[in-house]
């Protein structure tokens, strides 16, 4: 009560629920979703999926006369409709409200993640390091190591550049020690704590994990 007496609703409405929420109540669903997904996708959302080549007027005339019909051209302007057609397809977002689970990846960015809130979709980033891997699975709300699932960002971006700390290239991982093989490093939200192979074990860096020398 005292914050929102002081400082204000607006600044106490950001403070609680996020910026996210907050640009969404004061400039409305339509202008969020625009800028969160792109024209396109907005455009495919609210007149449907089939809609009006936007480019529409760099494509020529065509005449059905035989003196002037031009085979190259025609060729030409489909192969145009069906790339901006397929532009539109790979930035087609699912809507996480209406998955059974409620959640879904994000279809460009594997680190990323859409969650149904109040019954509107709302955009997740995975802890720094870890990727999207499914709800209630993984190390950190359904987010785990990328290279536990070596097919999880197949033909999908990363969204967050690595945060470092000392010993650990990004917040969250598994790291091999910087001079010794016996060694290795976890961080957890950038904090780095020491691990020890014993046994005559070496650490693999493919495995993130102890392993017989020979295969090291």
């Amino acid at each position: 009560w005292y914050q929102r007496r002081v400082h204000g609703k607006q600044w106490y409405q950001r403070r609680v629920h996020g910026k996210q929420w907050y640009q969404r109540r004061v400039h409305g669903k339509q202008w969020y979703q625009r800028r969160v997904h792109g024209k396109q996708w907005y455009q495919r959302r609210v007149h449907g999926e089939f809609r009006s080549n936007p480019k529409r007027e760099n494509i020529p005339e065509l005449s059905c006369l035989p003196d002037k019909m031009f085979w190259p051209a025609v060729a030409a302007t489909l192969s145009l409709v069906l790339t901006v057609r397929a532009e539109d397809d790979q930035i087609l977002q699912d809507d996480p409200c209406l998955a059974k689970t409620k959640v879904v990846g994000d279809v460009q960015y594997c680190d990323r993640y859409w969650e149904c809130e109040f019954g509107e979709p709302e955009l997740y980033d995975c802890p720094n390091g870890l990727v999207w891997v499914g709800k209630n699975q993984g190390i950190a709300d359904g987010c785990d190591y990328p290279w536990r699932h070596s097919n999880i960002c197949k033909n999908k971006d990363l969204a967050n550049p690595p945060q470092s700390t000392e010993h650990c290239d990004w917040l969250y991982g598994i790291f091999g020690h910087e001079t010794s093989y016996t060694r290795y490093w976890t961080c957890w939200n950038g904090t780095a704590t020491e691990q020890f192979c014993i046994g005559g074990l070496l650490y693999n860096e493919e495995t993130h994990a102890c392993d017989w020398p020979q295969n090291v």
